[in-house]
């Protein structure tokens, strides 16, 4: 079983930081999520931001350039 450090062997360092900003965006408090309730119910949060939709434009403003 791969160590929870193994994404510390990423190629390079622009992997590694692409890596980071997916990660801080999806788990930012600001992107919708379902949250599991202390008493086992699945609530959505209030975030305003859809993951898929923030990564396509993001996609489509590497293109562009």
């Amino acid at each position: 079983m791969p160590s929870s450090r193994s994404w510390r062997r990423l190629p390079d360092e622009r992997t590694k930081q692409g890596v980071a900003d997916l990660l801080d965006l999806a788990f930012a408090p600001t992107t919708r999520a379902w949250v599991l309730g202390a008493e086992g119910q699945w609530v959505r949060n209030d975030g305003t931001v859809d993951l898929q939709e923030a990564l396509i434009e993001q996609q489509r403003g590497r293109f562009r350039s």
